[in-house]
């Protein structure tokens, strides 16, 4: 005589695989979905590291900042978009509920029946075996796709496939750009971004100027003018009081190939920081030096007496 348990053995056969075909389902979203946050974090990271690098050329240390922070913020969104999800359990009864909630038909015998069934000898056998028929002869109307957003999916993975397909985009259209990136994102070498405006600047040494304290200070810098020349240049300063900025002021017409542009910092007493801007041009590292002007110490008078 067959028992209860060969009774339901093939229906039930026939809900677990459909629980299986959810939990593989449920395994393929997590992928398309980790991937393409993945993808758009990646994007993110590397067009605001592009930025942030060509218009403030920081020094490498700075970079490699940032560049750990990049790696950090993708190492986080795999390990918690992709590898903690695809390691969380999923029991069949927590697939079957869930199920059910996109298939109001079941009326709760499919999850009653995955719940049950294990424990087939401590209940009541007619019951039961009715239960898992009517789970399963509603399995095969089952659309597993219907259980997932599909919508929000597709939106996310076309999302993620367009962010990364900027990356690309710009290594085929511009990929003098992109070997700049790696060298100096990547590598951390100190290479500097090809400008279209040239700027240069009189007056300092190996970056270094030195003037008289409380003297005032003339700042005189050179636009090539065979390149782009700037609408307008800044020079920026930093003492003991913070960041000033102020606009130069053109100086004459363009002689000997130069744009010539001016400014004078008044009364200068501490040393300062100086960056300039112009266009896409940037001109740091420079530094101005005040001394203590001569100053006299003392004074002697030495007379010679006539011999009479």
């Amino acid at each position: 005589m067959a028992t209860v348990t060969d009774s339901i053995d093939r229906p039930l056969a026939v809900l677990h695989g459909l629980l299986d075909s959810v939990r593989r389902a449920t395994r393929r979203w997590v992928w398309i979905e980790a991937l393409a946050w993945i993808g758009v974090g990646a994007a993110a990271a590397f067009w605001l590291a592009l930025g942030f690098d060509w218009f403030v050329e920081p020094p490498a240390a700075a970079r490699g900042v940032c560049l750990l922070a990049a790696l950090a913020g993708l190492a986080w969104l795999v390990a918690t978009r992709l590898v903690a999800r695809l390691r969380a359990p999923l029991p069949d009864p927590a697939l079957a509920v869930v199920v059910e909630r996109g298939h109001p038909a079941f009326r709760d015998s499919l999850s009653t029946a995955i719940e049950l069934a294990p424990r087939a000898d401590a209940c009541d056998r007619t019951l039961l075996r009715r239960t898992v028929d009517e789970a399963a002869a509603i399995a095969p109307q089952v659309d597993v796709a219907r259980l997932f957003r599909r919508r929000r999916l597709v939106s996310l993975a076309c999302l993620g496939a367009a962010a990364v397909a900027t990356i690309g985009g710009l290594a085929l259209a511009r990929p003098a750009v992109a070997d700049m990136f790696v060298r100096r994102m990547i590598l951390l070498r100190d290479d500097p971004w090809p400008r279209r405006t040239g700027l240069a600047v009189d007056g300092f040494t190996d970056g270094v100027r030195t003037g008289a304290r409380g003297s005032d200070g003339d700042l005189i810098v050179r636009a090539d003018a065979a390149r782009e020349l700037p609408k307008s240049v800044e020079v920026r300063a930093r003492g003991r009081g913070g960041w000033r900025s102020e606009r130069m002021g053109i100086r004459g017409g363009v002689e000997d190939g130069r744009q010539t542009f001016g400014h004078v910092l008044r009364g200068v007493n501490d040393d300062l920081e100086i960056e300039i801007r112009g266009g896409d041009a940037r001109l740091r590292g420079l530094r101005i030096r005040v001394l203590d002007p001569p100053a006299l110490a003392d004074l002697r008078i030495t007379a010679t007496l006539p011999e009479y």
